[in-house]
Formats: C-alpha cells, structure tokens, sequence
C-alpha cells in the first residue's frame, strides 16, 4: 500500500498565552503523488501531537487522536484544545508523528507566534 498525503497543523484562532488554542492536525491530499490504487475506503492514522508550551487536557504530556483518511481524497482531521502555558515566551513548536497499524508514517512540524493576553493590562491600565 503507498499512500501520500501532506501534512497540516494549524490553529483555530491566535495563540494567546494563559488562553485556550484549538490545534488542527490532518494529512490533505498530495496532487503531485496520488495514492495508489489498493482497495482501501477509509484508513485511521494515529496523531501523537506534542508541544512544551501548550498544557493538554488531563495534564498529559501529548495528546493523541486519529485522522481519518479517505480513498476519494478526502480526510477527518484531529483537533485537540490545549492551553498555552502562562509564561513568556514568543513562539510555541508544535510536532505531529503519524502512526498506521503501530508502524512510524512520518513527522511534521510547525511554528506559530505567540501574542500576549491583552485582557491581564486593560484590566491593569484600564482607559479613561
């Protein structure tokens, strides 16, 4: 079976410290590649998805899920909601490893900036 797919991570919304962010991870369709043609439907591909800087829910140190890819080229991503840690810092690194049937499929990566949390100074230096 050979099967390419391109990997996304994104968020849903900015990345705010001490707020909640919505982490998006799939695997769209490679145009250049194709998959080949092995009589699938639909395949689960396990998503370990790690970041120092996000606080996952239950305190684990990962969060994982599953992407559900298509053979018409279609896909269910796998979205998790953490929280960015409460400390300064300017960008949080975001890694994704893929898994099929306990065999390693890939690694993606990606960066996002940070912004501060605007509600901590108006409500410090509220406007007149």
């Amino acid at each position: 079976m050979s099967i390419h797919r391109k990997p996304l991570i994104d968020v849903l919304g900015p990345v705010v410290v001490g707020q909640e962010v919505t982490l998006r991870v799939d695997l769209l369709p490679d145009p250049e590649a194709g998959d080949a043609e092995c009589g699938w439907d639909t395949l689960e591909i396990e998503v370990d998805l790690a970041c120092a800087s996000i606080e996952w829910p239950g305190g684990a140190a990962a969060a994982n899920g599953f992407i559900a890819i298509h053979s018409d080229g279609g896909s269910r991503p796998f979205e998790v909601t953490g929280r960015v840690a409460q400390r300064e810092q300017p960008e949080v690194h975001v890694v994704a490893a893929f898994t099929y049937k306990s065999r390693h499929s890939g690694i993606a990566r990606r960066t996002f900036p940070t912004h501060p949390d605007r509600r901590e100074s108006h409500a410090l230096h509220p406007r007149a």
